[in-house]
């Protein structure tokens, strides 16, 4: 089996694992919606950042990895914001764990809001995390990654 063919029946296990989201979501169709509070307050809504690449974060406090990818995103999205990104750290936490996700928020420089308080949410939470969704600049849904790339891996997957 070459690598080439490796990669890609892997690539398909990943995505084939993942749970199916309630609403369809196509990769190449217009993003679903994500109407929410920050933790500082500021309104956030996808539908807003057209123009920009978004990097759209699922995440919960119980996952170790997550949070090192949070901080990681910290550094990617302090980067190249200028370049038109966007990040939004969507949090899959009950309420009753709202002071862990603003210990969070008090260290990244992007959007962390939780699901569970969003006005609206077209983003089913997966079985596992993180999960992460790249929404290109005209609003559509380019592609998600069960697992964050890492290095260079992440510049060519939220700018291809």
């Amino acid at each position: 089996m070459s690598f080439k063919a490796f990669m890609g029946a892997l690539c398909a296990a990943v995505l084939f694992s993942l749970p199916a989201p309630a609403s369809a979501m196509t990769l190449g169709a217009k993003a679903p919606p994500l109407v929410a509070k920050s933790m500082g307050g500021a309104e956030v809504d996808i539908n807003k950042l057209k123009g920009k690449t978004v990097v759209l974060f699922l995440w919960t406090t119980q996952c170790k990895s997550c949070v090192q990818d949070l901080y990681d995103l910290r550094d990617f999205y302090n980067k190249y914001q200028d370049k038109g990104l966007a990040v939004i750290a969507l949090s899959a936490d009950p309420p009753q764990l709202k002071y862990m996700v603003e210990n969070v928020d008090a260290l990244v420089d992007y959007p962390v809001v939780m699901a569970a308080e969003a006005q609206e949410n077209g983003y089913t939470m997966p079985g596992r995390f993180p999960l992460m969704y790249i929404i290109t600049k005209d609003g559509k849904l380019h592609s998600f990654y069960a697992t964050i790339p890492k290095g260079k891996a992440l510049y060519k997957a939220v700018f291809p």
